[in-house]
């Protein structure tokens, strides 16, 4: 493998971790003035009739450990300390760092009372890493701790998807009767930017009587990396395409307070015909131990290190294919959720996440409470299980100013109000939508407030003549002069 190709891929992750965030959307789901929710569940419509992005950003990020995970407070000397004991104490075997950027344009329209359409061009970047408990405790620990003499460490157990795309959707819900919804969105996907791990083992074996240590490697991963010259108009020419859907229902029933809602979006794949590259062992021999290195090789520490690479270089035969074809698949994300109304516009209820991601199921759960106050302010608050901690405050806010709407939703607002330290999520969407015909919903017979036509002709009709009655002046009839010369 070339230096400089090694080079860029370290880049390329570097870079991810630096601009790049994520976080599941656990509040706007339930956000009911919202049209975004339609990315979500494409069954789950908001209450105006239409609406049009005009801003639309989101950002996130979530991590199986916190800042404080790594150190700890001392009474010698009244400060923070480092510490690898508390930090390896906080991790599982196998560890996730999720990260999202979204910029996102969107609109909907519903076209009669049963029917809702909607669509969205995006630009998505999603970055997924899980890694092992053992890398961590071989550089911090070393290979010779009494833990680890003896042990098969994984050190190189890690996995990565990571992918930019835009995303053209269009999709549409429906109503079957009065209590069953459908909706689906379909995808048309566009990738320009790609890390993908399919293969990555890096095992470090100490022997326990003579310190002899055994490698074990196999890699095999992939990249579709844009160069420094590219534009916002190389993203429309990418000959790397794929498809997607996201499918979704809402059921109601005990008199439509109860609300359950189920969706599974992000189904699709994209092909990567152009740019690519692989990584991997040639060689098909993958096991190499090193037995030291003899008196003539002692001249330096930076001389033996660099032979040991050389050796391990060589027996495992890492090379570079250029332009490979390769195909990965999007993430697939799970909500399912219940709420029941305990008084109109104001309901609670609660909700489970999933996502698969490297071939792991990773969940979140919270309950939540919303609040409306008529037209205008769409609130929520809710609380989640994310990441193995409790205790994620998650706010939302959406206000409609006449036509424009403007909104706001985190899932951890926490970070924000209270230490930043102790937290393992970042997340922040905001937008600004144009909604229209927000109220009730007259002409559909499943809705409460349906007027029948017959009852609603006769109520225009009314509400006409009333105002006929109103506007047309009284004519008095003109009072007859006799003649001047009438006796």
């Amino acid at each position: 493998m070339k230096k400089n190709s090694i080079k860029t891929v370290l880049a390329m992750i570097t870079l991810a971790f630096g601009v790049s965030t994520s976080a599941q959307e656990l509040t706007l789901h339930n956000m009911e003035f919202l049209g975004q929710r339609h990315s979500l569940n494409p069954a789950l419509n908001p209450l105006t009739r239409f609406y049009l992005t005009f801003y639309d950003l989101g950002m996130g990020f979530s991590n199986s450990f916190a800042v404080n995970d790594l150190r700890e407070f001392d009474n010698n000397s009244d400060s923070f300390v480092w510490s690898t004991d508390k930090f390896l104490k906080s991790m599982k075997k196998n560890n996730a760092t999720k990260l999202d950027q979204l910029i996102n344009f969107s609109f909907g329209v519903k076209v009669n009372p049963k029917l809702f359409i909607h669509g969205s061009v995006a630009e998505k970047f999603q970055f997924r890493m899980t890694y092992p408990y053992d890398l961590f405790a071989f550089l911090l620990q070393g290979n010779l701790n009494e833990e680890n003499i003896g042990k098969t460490m994984n050190i190189g157990g890690f996995r990565v998807n990571s992918t930019g795309y835009l995303d053209f959707s269009a999709g549409a819900s429906y109503q079957l009767n009065c209590n069953l919804t459908i909706g689906a969105r379909f995808k048309y996907l566009k990738g320009f930017a790609n890390i993908y791990t399919k293969e990555a083992l890096f095992n470090i074996t100490t022997n326990p009587e003579y310190y002899q240590l055994t490698f074990e490697n196999d890699l095999d991963f992939r990249t579709t990396l844009p160069d420094s010259n590219y534009s916002v108009k190389d993203l429309f020419k990418s000959k790397n395409n794929g498809m997607g859907i996201d499918l979704g229902a809402t059921y109601l029933m005990l008199d439509n307070k109860l609300l359950l809602s189920a969706s599974v979006i992000d189904l699709g794949y994209i092909n990567w015909v152009e740019g690519g590259k692989r990584y991997y062992n040639k060689s098909q021999t993958k096991t190499f131990v090193f037995k030291g290195f003899d008196e003539s090789s002692m001249s330096g520490s930076e001389d033996m290190f660099e032979k040991l690479v050389d050796t391990i270089k060589t027996t495992f035969d890492i090379e570079e294919e250029t332009s490979p074809k390769y195909r990965t698949n999007l993430i697939p994300k799970i909500y399912l959720s219940g709420s029941y109304e305990i008084f109109k516009g104001n309901r609670v209820g609660a909700m489970m996440y999933g996502e698969i991601a490297n071939k792991k199921l990773s969940t979140a759960w919270s309950v939540n409470a919303q609040l409306r106050l008529g037209r205008i302010l769409n609130l929520q608050g809710n609380v989640s299980l994310i990441n193995r901690k409790l205790g994620n405050i998650g706010l939302g806010v959406a206000a409609n100013l006449g036509p424009i709407q403007w909104w706001v939703v985190t899932n951890n607002a926490g970070f924000l109000f209270f230490n930043p330290l102790d937290t393992r999520i970042v997340h922040f969407r905001t937008g600004i939508n144009i909604a229209l015909a927000y109220g009730k919903d007259k002409k559909n017979p499943c809705s409460p407030d349906y007027i029948p036509p017959g009852e609603r002709n006769k109520k225009e009709t009314s509400r006409k003549g009333r105002k006929s009655q109103i506007i047309t002046p009284v004519e008095t009839p003109p009072t007859e002069v006799p003649p001047a010369n009438a006796n």
